[in-house]
């Protein structure tokens, strides 16, 4: 049995080696996925060893201006406008040709105008009302990667499409389409989780996510209290409002008050530098209340931003997770004609989840520091747990199912993302013949372990060696 199995993986191999030599076009090399989203910078040296990379704003015979472009790995991006820099200091500039600047122009400029244009495609969203049982819901059918219902508020229901949008998009430049869902995607948005929860229940699923792929409907859905907290955050804001304009026109009728305080000290027979004095006292003390006040309601308001900010994000990462898994499915490989392993599925979507989304490009240049971490400090734990384990495991054993399965189900996901993570970054194969073949729906019968040496080429206690090894001196990006 086997050889049976070893002559099965040697014939699987050769297929896709095959693949690139014959009648099959050639496909693109492996990208590397750390550096797919790095953009080509112009660059200025100066005399004193100092240089800076990003785009030449203007130059004369006297100075340059420089914006510096800065993209350090794993934090998002940020500029500095470095102004009328003597042209005596600079040793060197390095341009860009035409075709590349005008891209990068174009590029800072949308990165610099984000908000603006995440508020224009909010407002550009073609939406129309439903009826539901229940209440009305927001319908959009126009999009090119899903059509949506949503009984989230307008707000919530239009900035998630577009995200969702720019999101796919950069999942299809770094895994190009080559499928087409037999039926649309659809995407479904709850404005409390309570009844996301209920969607559930309905399906008999029990998990905590507060988003989930469902492949039999095809269906991506969501549920959150954003739209609760921005309701909130609404009501906080108008009784600030109204309090800062009380403070306000206090700190308005100080002088007055000063001046009314000052003549009944003086028709109380109090001396000269008393008044003073006093009307000195009143004065500080009055401007110190409103601007505690004041001080107060902006702590209060930074920390509800600082807190729905976190929010978001933590729902915004969630739904990226489970909007590439519907990505795969729809568009690359379908479950009809493939066979995606569940830890490859699962450790790609862990791994673009928290890829940073910029101009357009999806930056995957660090691994997860808390992931990295955690994985790191697994590898000294008994008993170990051997890929050989991982490839073989099927979708049960990444659900909580039983007792003891949290932590079983915890340790696969690490692992798959770790796994993931390497082969898409550190060692790509992504884009390769030997991908595609790896996920043929034929290959399923093939033994796990000669499936995923044919991928690697090598045999897997070599590789696993390796990995080990490489994710063990991986550093985390800096903080």
């Amino acid at each position: 049995m086997l050889r049976v199995i070893a002559l099965a993986a040697a014939l699987f191999l050769a297929t896709a080696v095959q693949a690139q030599t014959e009648g099959e076009a050639k496909p693109a090399a492996p990208r590397d996925l750390a550096g797919f989203a790095r953009w080509p910078l112009e660059r200025i040296e100066l005399t004193d060893g100092r240089a800076y990379e990003g785009l030449i704003l203007s130059q004369s015979e006297a100075f340059v201006s420089f914006q510096e472009v800065n993209r350090r790995v794993g934090r998002p991006m940020y500029l500095i406008t470095r102004s009328a820099i003597p042209r005596a200091s600079v040793a060197r500039l390095e341009p860009l040709p035409a075709e590349e600047r005008n891209v990068l122009v174009e590029r800072i400029e949308r990165f610099q105008r984000r908000s603006l244009q995440e508020y224009l495609a909010m407002a550009n969203v073609p939406l129309s009302r439903g009826e539901g049982r229940t209440r009305p819901f927001w319908l959009y059918q126009s999009g090119p990667w899903f059509r949506a219902e949503s009984l989230a508020d307008e707000e919530w229901t239009r900035q998630s499409i577009v995200r969702l949008e720019e999101m796919f998009t950069a999942f299809s430049e770094i895994l190009p389409p080559r499928a087409k869902p037999e039926r649309p995607l659809l995407l479904r948005l709850y404005d409390t989780t309570s009844e996301y929860r209920a969607f559930l229940a309905k399906l008999n699923y029990r998990i905590e996510n507060p988003a989930v792929y469902v492949p039999s409907l095809n269906l991506l859905a969501a549920g959150s209290e954003v739209a609760v907290f921005t309701e909130r955050l609404a009501d906080l804001r108008s009784k600030h409002a109204a309090l800062r304009k009380k403070y306000e026109q206090l700190a308005a009728d100080i002088p007055q008050q000063l001046q009314k305080l000052a003549k009944e000290l003086d028709d109380a027979g109090v001396p000269v530098a008393e008044r003073k004095a006093a009307v000195l006292a009143a004065q500080r003390r009055w401007e110190q209340q409103v601007a505690e006040v004041t001080r107060q309601i902006s702590a209060i308001e930074n920390e509800n931003a600082s807190q729905f900010k976190q929010l978001t994000r933590q729902m915004d990462v969630r739904l990226y997770h489970e909007a590439f898994h519907a990505y795969l499915e729809n568009f690359v490989y379908p479950q009809g004609t493939c066979d995606v392993p569940r830890w490859l599925n699962e450790g790609l979507a862990q791994v673009f989840e928290e890829g940073i989304l910029e101009a357009g490009t999806l930056r995957l240049d660090a691994p997860s520091r808390t992931r990295l971490a955690d994985l790191q400090a697994d590898f000294a734990r008994q008993p170990r747990l051997p890929l050989s384990e991982l490839l073989a495991a099927d979708g049960r054993a990444f659900l909580v199912a039983h007792p003891g399965g949290a932590e079983t189900s915890q340790r696969y996901y690490l692992y798959s993302w770790g796994l993931a993570y390497y082969l898409a970054v550190r060692e790509p194969v992504l884009e390769t013949a030997l991908l595609n073949h790896y996920v043929e729906k034929g290959s399923k019968s093939l033994d796990p372990i000669a499936r995923f040496e044919a991928l690697v080429g090598m045999p897997l206690e070599k590789f696993e060696s390796k990995w080990r090894e490489d994710m063990q001196a991986m550093k985390p990006p800096a903080r």
